[in-house]
């Protein structure tokens, strides 16, 4: 599926569907890449015997949070556990 069509098919786009669609529109062939996209993570070299770990994870309001009841700081606080776990 095209990643357009992702998008305007529905607003909740399954995580694996979104990757897939990544990979075909971008591709994973790049010679830094040692390990691509995958759940929430790639490793990437970067010079002789450097590797970076790239993560990312996503909280929506609504679903991980409730803005009404969270103070700003407890979210960022949930955000980082969640990027550093």
């Amino acid at each position: 599926m095209a990643l357009s069509a992702l998008f305007q098919a529905s607003s909740r786009i399954r995580e694996f569907d979104l990757i897939r669609a990544l990979k075909q529109r971008y591709g994973t062939t790049h010679s830094s890449i040692v390990r691509g996209i995958g759940d929430d993570a790639a490793v990437i070299a970067s010079g002789q015997n450097r590797r970076h770990l790239l993560t990312t994870d996503l909280l929506a309001e609504g679903i991980h949070f409730d803005r009404r009841t969270a103070a700003f700081g407890d979210i960022g606080f949930r955000a980082a556990t969640a990027n550093l776990s």
